[in-house]
């Protein structure tokens, strides 16, 4: 007996989709956890100025400059020989250098490839144990930083601005956003890493919301504003302020790049300064002037922050 059997075409045209599109998917989702594993890599370069951060002494600390310094001076210390800065750290290199200083393994990496690559997150982990045991552990700190402003100096340095002044920062691929706040580790005004972003509320807010003080209103349109943000100077879209105003002091507040309120500080006087301390201005005609807490001065020629 002869059974016929009837094929829907449309399933036929379904089925052949699936069968083309599947592997298509399949490669993006590879590609993409590749590129994402790449990101999150290290090269030896940036492991290698980190960790030169916490063994260099102040001497030492002066004659370090270029990438390349701090990867010539971590070899020259014993701990560790990295002949590739380009390439991405390597656990064989990080046991190298905990066995150099500590005398011991991590337990939790000893057992892996020493020519597996070792993941930022990872090595960032590894760094706050093994720091230590560094020679000039004391000089790192760990602190808060709002970025007001970044600046690309090269492919792998940037400028950090903030209230609290200007930060050198190197990496391969910049992690940082403007108006957030992060958790670093840092050594006088260089940042060696970025431990955490501290979560601003409400939850919603996605792109940063930062309040800044003393910052100088340059010149502004109808709709346009011009803010020089400690050094770093941004253009904003807002409305309703006096074209007439140019160079004034004000306090922002910026929610989602957008700025959501300015105080503006139009009491002006004039006269030479005849000197500044921690506490006071002394300013002819007018005697000891108090300094507010977030006290700046600004160069209104080249609009440099002092």
């Amino acid at each position: 007996m002869t059974r016929i059997v009837k094929i829907n075409k449309k399933n036929i045209v379904v089925y052949l989709i699936s069968i083309l599109v599947l592997p298509i998917i399949v490669v993006l989702i590879i590609g993409s956890i590749k590129d994402k594993n790449m990101r999150e890599k290290i090269s030896n370069l940036e492991a290698a100025r980190i960790l030169m951060l916490g063994i260099a002494s102040d001497e030492e600390f002066k004659e370090l400059e270029q990438p390349e310094d701090y990867l010539r001076a971590l070899n020259e210390t014993g701990c560790c020989r990295i002949k590739n800065g380009q390439a991405e750290l390597t656990y064989g290199i990080v046991k190298s250098i905990f066995e150099f200083y500590t005398g011991e393994i991590p337990e939790q990496i000893s057992a892996l490839r020493n020519d597996t690559e070792i993941s930022r997150e990872t090595f960032i982990k590894l760094f706050q144990e093994l720091a230590a045991y560094l020679p000039n552990a004391k000089k790192l700190t760990e602190s808060t930083l709002t970025i007001a402003g970044i600046k690309k100096l090269t492919a792998d340095s940037y400028k950090l601005y903030t209230p609290g002044g200007v930060y050198k920062y190197f990496s391969k691929e910049i992690n940082l956003c403007e108006d957030k706040t992060y958790v670093v580790i840092q050594r006088n005004n260089d940042v060696l890493l970025v431990k955490e972003e501290i979560k601003q509320e409400p939850a919603e807010v996605k792109e940063g919301r930062a309040e800044y003080s003393n910052v100088l209103l340059m010149n502004c349109t109808s709709k346009k504003a011009q803010i020089n943000l400690y050094g770093f100077v941004r253009d904003f879209n807002v409305k309703g302020l006096d074209e007439n105003i140019k160079n004034v002091l004000c306090n922002i507040r910026i929610q989602n790049g957008k700025i959501t309120e300015i105080d503006l500080k139009t009491d002006i006087i004039t006269g030479k300064v005849l000197s500044v301390t921690d506490d006071y201005a002394d300013i002819e005609g007018y005697g000891h002037v108090p300094l507010d807490e977030h006290f700046l001065m600004y160069d209104t020629l080249d609009y440099e922050t002092t």
